[in-house]
């Protein structure tokens, strides 16, 4: 299981933090996994400490930036 830290970007200019859990190797698959599909959906991620839920508009990204936390 791996920790991903998810910097994003939304469409209005606000940035957010946001974490991942899963069993993704690599950013890509992470990328695939979470934000490929239909812009409407809403994705869940996490807080840094897994006590608050972040849900987030697939169409509101305008750009993210995802590493190893």
């Amino acid at each position: 299981m791996h920790k991903w830290q998810i910097k994003i970007i939304l469409s209005s200019g606000k940035e957010l933090t946001a974490y991942y859990n899963g069993s993704e190797s690599d950013s890509d698959a992470v990328v695939e996994k979470l934000f490929v599909g239909d812009i409407n959906e809403i994705i869940s991620l996490n807080d840094k400490d897994n006590t608050e839920s972040i849900y987030i508009n697939r169409g509101e990204i305008a750009s993210m930036m995802i590493s190893v936390a």
